[in-house]
């Protein structure tokens, strides 16, 4: 259902844009690159697995870069660092994978019009979105004892936000969602047995970044 739900309204929009016989430019318009970086404060959530990690704070940062393809859709990749503490140990993180996120377009008292272009421009418009994110993680443990481990796994974000426009380009997006990882731990003891574990996060991101595009003929 939502997967039909979703192919509608992209179909939507690119029939709207054909049906007006018009190209646009600006924030989330197609050909337009986004460049920035973003903090995301975690909070853990209970669970009964066994290896689950206990709930704590987290705190990730790193780059993202997206391009929109269709008006509305970018899509691109996020790195991250992560810092994890809790009540027993702290860790490390770098993850990197693909994001895609979808964005209404603004609305028509934020274009204006240069001979028969349509260009989005800046007026302090919110641009909600929904975002979703997968990633491939290798952490690093702060206590690993007598014994080498190896953490890796990956993990998936899907949340909503807005990302307004500031000035000409400029954007602040801010993203409320939720995140599944899955880790497993490898030791190179043959005594030492490898486990796996599922943890489940709530996350608020704050970022800033800038949309990048050319006028036509430029």
């Amino acid at each position: 259902m939502s997967r039909t739900l979703t192919a509608c309204l992209v179909l939507l929009v690119l029939a709207g844009g054909t049906a007006f016989g018009y190209k646009m430019i600006g924030p989330a318009a197609p050909t337009t690159w986004y460049a920035g970086g973003h903090v995301n404060l975690y909070y853990g959530l209970e669970s009964q697995e066994e290896y689950d990690s206990d709930p704590g704070l987290s705190v990730c940062i790193g780059p993202r870069v997206l391009y929109y393809t269709i008006p509305g859709l970018g899509v691109g990749a996020d790195l991250n660092y992560d810092a994890n503490f809790n009540e027993y140990y702290s860790s490390g993180e770098l993850a990197i994978g693909p994001r895609a996120a979808y964005y209404l377009m603004m609305t028509e008292q934020c274009t204006t019009k240069t001979g028969d272009i349509y260009e989005k421009a800046p007026c302090g418009c919110l641009m909600p979105f929904a975002g979703a994110t997968f990633q491939f993680v290798t952490q690093h443990n702060s206590d690993v004892g007598e014994y080498n481990e190896k953490t890796n796994g990956w993990r998936f974000r899907v949340g909503v936000g807005v990302s307004p426009v500031l000035g000409k380009k400029a954007t602040l997006p801010v993203e409320l969602g939720f995140e599944t990882k899955n880790m497993t731990t490898t030791y190179d003891y043959e005594y030492m047995e490898d486990y796996s574990w599922t943890e489940n996060k709530i996350y608020l991101e704050v970022g800033f970044g800038a949309y990048i595009w050319k006028k036509p003929g430029k």
